[in-house]
């Protein structure tokens, strides 16, 4: 009779509420359209819209579900079809950021980076984003990096970056678009 009482006690005050489900880790880009009927969209469902090409400013990226214990994050965007070609790569972004805006780096942008973050030379030796702008229509990688700590700079390339963000990784989670030929 008291371990009935006590059961009914507890749900009359609470004590039996669920767990809430955590939310699962994942990155996206809100710019990206579907990639139906573009070449390759068997390989990658997003298409990534012109004005985010070649010399323009980066889409919003998003995300959600940044694991417990993480102290930073590390974006890497490169492209697999032309060797790992380096086009975009900040770090040290604070672990309570939920995306980057549209617009927060590019080759014509003078914007403030959140926080302390800090950005690598791309492939056309410039620090900050390098929009897609291939000459044919290549599939391209976005891999965001929840980290343990923050990362110490300096990085002489993204492989070095990309091996430091590995070996401090809590989990990476990663997103595709394709994009090309480019229009300039």
């Amino acid at each position: 009779m008291v371990e009935r009482v006590l059961l009914v006690a507890l749900v009359v005050l609470g004590g039996c509420k669920p767990a809430p489900t955590p939310v699962p880790f994942r990155v996206w880009s809100p710019d990206f359209e579907p990639s139906a009927g573009h070449p390759r969209e068997d390989a990658c469902e997003s298409w990534l819209p012109q004005e985010h090409e070649c010399f323009g400013s980066n889409p919003e990226i998003a995300w959600e579900g940044v694991p417990e214990g993480t102290v930073s994050l590390a974006l890497i965007f490169d492209d697999p079809d032309a060797g790992g070609f380096p086009h975009w790569a900040i770090f040290n972004l604070d672990a309570t950021l939920t995306g980057l805006p549209a617009g927060v780096s590019g080759s014509e942008v003078e914007g403030e980076l959140p926080g302390s973050a800090i950005e690598l030379r791309n492939g056309a030796d410039f620090r900050g984003y390098l929009g897609s702008c291939p000459s044919g229509t290549n599939l391209y990688r976005w891999r965001l990096f929840a980290l343990t700590d923050w990362l110490e700079p300096p990085f002489a390339s993204f492989e070095d970056l990309s091996d430091a963000a590995e070996a401090a990784q809590i989990e990476r989670v990663d997103m595709c678009h394709v994009y090309g030929p480019a229009t300039i």
